[in-house]
């Protein structure tokens, strides 16, 4: 650590003179150099300093890294033409626009007449660096998650909190990626940033950070760190920022019946077009429940309702609950809003274990024109309808449908669409008895898949983990091991890499590799994030393998709340015995 840190400075109880005492009073007119800590706080006003005021709406934190100059530093975003400050260039101005698009798009609806065309802030404020020399300008997509944070910050009017620093690179779908320089980013908060309580992070660096806060913290003495928040998307990472302020922003601006209305039909088609990219799927389900209380007309309170189910099941708060909907409701919407509604009803339909499923079913299968007419949306329903029937263990019609979803995806040269349809067919195929003409469809579909630039490195690690569960039922463990370290991604999410580990351990195992299984095993007990459920199904494939008693594994499985909806629909329902059935069709 630098001797001259304001951490060290404040902590020395030395007298502070000269131009030390300037840096230090620099960073605590701040409110992220201003201590949280009790007692450097009052060392803070013994030299005078007293608690500056928080940030306006639209300025925010920022971190930096210079890696040639070897220079973090901690910065506040502020107007166009304050001095002294650096302006954003290059990448960093690409950042911005990008984020202001992602979060902000949506805003437009959920906050009329919103100030969307607003500059924001275009220039930072420097509170601290370290190192020598000082940054004429900021570049890098690093800043990505501040960016969002400000201008929803801007357009609503919500202070951001002073105490939240981010670094995330922000992509185009809301999806959060990895940044460089986590460790120095991490000491210069430490150093400076005395009043950040958190620091928040893409999802596939949070442990990488973690490891890193936890060393600074034992080096620096600090007892009381920042605490690290790992987040998937721009919305997660809001919600955690503002701690769940935005949707009584928002509210407060539905204020009149007009406008009410005007937010009823933002949430809901939020929430069948897929969450929007600010706004949580918690936060959606909060505002449908919100909208639906001021809401009096009887149409606009069921798509209220409608909307906080969906955004419920989404956000795992309704993992064994099936919508409830109104077929007199459900007929008067337009048909591309019925057949997105309809696919979330059938989704829901299939998380739970309500045997009312088969209506739902029927009633999708009754609006699906004729084959050669299928658009995207009710390809998107196909695909639902699909995963419902092979949970329940009709195969064949799901193999129909499965078909008939990701041929239409293919035909409409659309393949990158075609991921959750085909990996549900390859793991559908696995169960099912071997038919050449099924293995060549799959076959040609898993290579049109793999051709297409389009798709991403998320959606060919999905589709890996399912074809390698297909290979291996085929008897072919070496091209099953090849697709399934093919299939390996920093940035999936716990559940695949848990798929990922327990079919690589099992290939392992037939394979003799003992090494192998020994580096799964060990990289499954070393994440956290790995559900207890998937760590059954590997003592259950163990103790298969081994010939041994998987009685226990069944048992906690079929105790889990996620894992036992799914043991009670295979019970009974397969020819061999129900741990064999439950390692083959279990569907993560």
């Amino acid at each position: 650590m630098s001797v001259s840190s304001p951490l060290t400075l404040l902590r020395s109880g030395d007298v502070i003179r000269g131009p030390w005492l300037d840096v230090l009073r620099h960073v605590l007119r701040s409110p992220v150099g201003w201590p949280r800590d009790p007692i450097l706080q009052e060392r803070a006003e013994a030299l005078g300093a007293q608690r500056p005021p928080a940030l306006e709406p639209g300025q925010v934190v920022l971190v930096s890294w210079n890696p040639s100059a070897k220079r973090a530093a901690l910065w506040t975003t502020v107007p166009s033409g304050t001095r002294p400050a650096v302006h954003f260039i290059r990448t960093a101005e690409e950042a911005m626009q990008l984020a202001r698009r992602v979060a902000v798009g949506r805003l437009a609806v959920l906050v009329p007449h919103a100030p969307l065309e607003g500059t924001g802030q275009q220039q930072a404020h420097c509170v601290w660096r370290s190192g020598d020399g000082s940054d004429t300008a900021l570049d890098g997509a690093s800043f990505g998650l501040a960016f969002a944070i400000a201008e929803v910050s801007r357009v609503l009017e919500l202070p951001a909190p002073s105490d939240v620093c981010t670094t995330a690179v922000v992509n185009p779908d809301g999806s959060l990626g990895r940044v460089e320089g986590l460790q120095e980013k991490l000491r210069v908060v430490f150093e400076a940033g005395l009043g950040i309580k958190k620091f928040v992070v893409a999802a596939c660096q949070e442990r990488e950070a973690e490891k890193i806060r936890d060393v600074l913290a034992t080096e620096l003495i600090v007892n009381d760190p920042v605490q690290v928040v790992g987040a998937w998307t721009v919305a997660e990472a809001l919600d955690c920022a503002f701690d769940g302020r935005l949707v009584e922003a928002w509210t407060a601006r539905w204020t009149t019946e007009g406008r009410r209305e005007e937010a009823v039909q933002a949430v809901f088609h939020l929430a069948l077009h897929g969450t929007s990219l600010t706004l949580s799927w918690s936060g959606v389900a909060k505002a449908a429940r919100l909208l639906a209380n001021y809401e009096g007309h009887p149409e606009l309170r069921t798509r209220c309702n409608v909307a906080a189910q969906i955004a419920d099941r989404h956000s795992g708060n309704a993992i064994n609950s099936r919508i409830k909907w109104d077929e007199s409701w459900l007929s008067q919407l337009r048909r591309p809003l019925r057949l997105k509604a309809l696919a979330h009803i059938v989704q829901s339909a299939n998380d739970s274990c309500d045997p009312f499923w088969v209506h739902d079913a029927t009633q999708a299968l009754s609006l699906l024109p004729g084959e050669r007419d299928d658009g995207s949306d009710e390809l998107h329903l196909i695909g639902a309808l699909a995963r419902l029937y092979a949970s329940w263990s009709h195969d064949d019609d799901a193999w129909s449908l499965f078909q008939r979803a990701v041929g239409g995806w293919i035909e409409l040269g659309l393949e990158e669409q075609a991921s959750h349809a085909l990996s549900g067919l390859l793991t559908l195929a696995a169960v099912m008895p071997s038919d050449p003409l099924r293995e060549s469809f799959a076959e040609s579909a898993v290579a049109a898949f793999e051709r297409c630039p389009r798709v991403s490195g998320m959606s060919r690690a999905f589709v890996g983990i399912s074809l390698a569960r297909w290979l291996e039922a085929r008897n072919q463990p070496a091209l099953a091991n090849k697709a399934i370290a093919a299939s390996t991604n920093p940035d999936t999410p716990a559940h695949l890499r848990g798929m990922r580990a327990r079919i690589a351990t099992r290939l392992a195992r037939q394979l003799g590799d003992s090494a192998a299984v020994e580096h799964e095993l060990s990289s499954i007990g070393g994440d956290a994030d790995i559900s207890t459920y998937q760590r059954h199904l590997m003592t259950l494939d163990a103790a298969l393998h081994a010939g041994g008693d998987p009685a226990a594994a069944v048992a906690a499985l079929r105790a889990d709340a996620f894992a036992g909806r799914y043991i009670e629909r295979i019970e009974g329902t397969q020819p061999e015995s129900l741990a064999l059935a439950i390692q083959r069709r279990f569907p993560y």
